[in-house]
């Protein structure tokens, strides 16, 4: 199977993952707000995060092992059985600090995320849950092998099945009232699925990875190499959870879990549609750095091109929808009182296309094994967004999180990435802004064009589907011809029809 196919197939399971999530988070978001209490609910969001910011003591070793097992990987099996082997070892070294953490974070819960007095033993109980699914810890690798060896779309696979589970099992505790603990129990019962259904087929070719762990000397050099890249990615990750994935702590500890709500519920669209262009970044990556590794230097930059290009044509069309129907679909969806505003909204949509953006043009470093050549950009944007997000949030509300990471984008990441993919790749800068500046031109007309008609709508299930979809079909239409070259139509069609005829 070509590079290409597997990234149109991990790319392509990827969107029918989020479609299948967002229709079961119709359903099952309301219910467990009904069933568990607003309370309860934005505590469980709010906890999420501080127990998913504890990852951060991997000390990067996720990013560090993708350059060294996609490398290792266009060589033989032993090559990447032993990096394999160093990184299990190194997550088995860094359990246990998690664990130390976690327990701290246990004790600490109810000041971090405080809640009255009747749900703080049920909080305590549901972080403990949480933070024994960190034993699972030791087995992440094995995704992170499925993704170098272009195999996303088995992970999507096993996400999906994952995801029903979970969610099955979080409205069944929450009917029950087991309240917040049960949903970590469900969360945390999804993370084992997840590596029983994954491990076995990722991990059959490797088997002499599990001889190398007792064998220390046989894997020193591999070890070795993740040492050296876990800092900087180590690095790069802090800066990226304080950054982007903090909105929901700082919103809890200022201004109470129940605003964490309106919040979830309206930016819910947006980050479903941000981690569907995250899965471009994820889909193609590992070709990427195969084309770098075998020295393919124009191709590498042409094609970094147009997936700048391809991510910009379908942030606007699904973005543009949102902003301007979003109102009405928080209204049919839990009613008009969770809605956090229209300018929540707007930076939602904003931030997911940029965070794509730099998620895209960041894996491109993290890929070959350069990631550290990003790490003082990503403090410089760190800092300011925090900042930013905690002023914004004592003057603004809710919407203060979301302006600071537009402030952090836009400051300096905006200009600093570019700069970096020219000093690194001799990426093309004029190209790289070129083919975004296009598809966002064309994105003017299409925004007014939604807005105006979100304005007529009338609020139903079957004319709001209908008109975001048709105006997301009539830009793409246009894309088509007014922006894509050529021989990406080319690419794209045959792409399609492939899929189509299930080949």
């Amino acid at each position: 199977m070509s590079r290409v196919r597997r990234s149109a197939l991990t790319f392509g399971s990827g969107l029918g993952y989020s479609a299948v999530t967002l229709v079961v988070g119709l359903i099952a978001v309301p219910l467990l707000i009904r069933w568990l209490g607003a309370e309860a609910y934005g505590a469980y969001r709010a906890t999420s995060d501080w127990l998913a910011h504890l990852m951060l003591l991997e000390f990067g070793l996720a990013g560090a092992l993708q350059p060294l097992l996609a490398r290792s990987l266009t060589e033989d099996t032993d090559a990447t059985s032993r990096v394999l082997a160093a990184g299990i070892r190194a997550y088995l070294g860094v359990t246990g600090i998690m664990m130390v953490a976690g327990a701290v974070l246990i004790a600490t819960i109810g000041t971090l995320v405080p809640v009255g007095e009747a749900l703080r033993g049920n909080l305590r109980a549901g972080v403990t849950v949480g933070v024994a699914g960190l034993l699972l810890v030791p087995f992440s690798p094995i995704r992170t092998l499925a993704e170098a060896r272009q195999r996303g779309y088995r992970v999507n696979a096993v996400l999906l099945v994952q995801s029903l589970v979970t969610t099955g099992l979080a409205l069944w505790l929450a009917w029950r009232g087991f309240g917040i603990a049960g949903q970590f129990v469900a969360v945390t019962a999804g993370l084992l699925l997840f590596v029983v259904l994954l491990a076995p087929g990722e991990l059959r070719p490797f088997r002499r990875a599990f001889h190398y762990l007792r064998r220390p000397a046989v894997i020193a050099e591999s070890r070795r190499a993740l040492r050296q890249l876990n800092l900087p990615t180590f690095l790069r990750q802090l800066s990226g959870r304080l950054s982007f994935l903090s909105d929901r702590i700082i919103v809890a500890w200022l201004l109470g879990p129940v605003v964490v709500v309106p919040l979830y519920i309206t930016q819910r669209l947006a980050e479903i549609v941000q981690v569907q262009l995250h899965g471009v970044a994820t889909a193609t990556w590992a070709a990427l750095a195969d084309l770098h590794a075998r020295e393919h230097f124009d191709v590498f930059n042409r094609r970094l091109v147009e997936l700048s290009r391809l991510v910009t044509v379908l942030a606007v069309a699904a973005l543009v929808p949102i902003v301007a129907f979003n109102r009405t679909f928080v209204t049919l969806w839990v009613g008009l009182d969770r809605f956090g505003g229209p300018a929540v909204t707007l930076f939602a949509a904003i931030n997911a296309y940029l965070m794509a953006l730099y998620v895209l043009w960041g894996w491109t470093f993290g890929g070959t094994g350069q990631v550290a050549r990003l790490v003082p950009m990503s403090i410089a944007v760190t800092v300011v967004n925090v900042v930013a997000s905690i002023a914004g949030t004592m003057v603004f509300g809710m919407v203060g999180p979301l302006v600071g990471t537009t402030i952090g984008f836009v400051s300096v990441a905006s200009w600093q990435l570019p700069r970096l993919l020219r000093r690194t790749f001799q990426t093309p800068v004029g190209s790289l802004l070129g083919g975004i500046a296009v598809p966002l031109a064309l994105g003017v007309p299409y925004g007014l064009a939604a807005w105006r008609l979100a304005r007529v709508v009338e609020p139903s299930w079957f004319l709001l589907a209908a008109a975001m979809g048709a105006s997301a079909m009539v830009y793409l239409g246009a894309a088509w011809f007014l922006v894509f070259s050529k021989d990406e139509r080319v690419v794209y069609r045959g792409l399609l029809q492939r899929g189509r005829d299930g080949s």
